[in-house]
């Protein structure tokens, strides 16, 4: 993820300078890949000819331990059960690069 090399400050979504200090110190360093469930909502159908079919399935806000909040979805979990304040973890097992989350049991 993205980290300001003069302020320190994680960058989400990837930029070219740091919103919080405008420096163009830019470097890439690891996450922990760990977060908390802000917000939740259940979609159990999808308006899109890609998502017809594909519900129901649990889209969420994670607020990353490095701070950044990320819009993404919740996996491996019934979508009914995915909560606020839940601890979840990065999950790359789809396949297609995308960050997608699991509930930490």
């Amino acid at each position: 993820m993205p980290r300001c090399g003069v302020c320190g400050e994680f960058i989400w979504y990837s930029r070219q300078f740091c919103p919080s200090c405008q420096s163009f110190d830019i470097r890439w360093e690891a996450s922990t890949g760990h977060g908390t469930v802000y917000s939740v909502r259940v979609i159990r159908r999808g308006a899109p000819a890609a998502f017809v079919g594909a519900g129901p399935y649990a889209v969420a806000l994670v607020d990353l331990d490095e701070g950044p909040r990320l819009y993404t979805n919740v996996v491996g979990a019934p979508p009914d059960e995915v909560a606020i304040g839940q601890r979840v973890t990065v999950d790359f097992t789809v396949g297609d690069g995308v960050p997608r989350f699991r509930v930490v049991a």
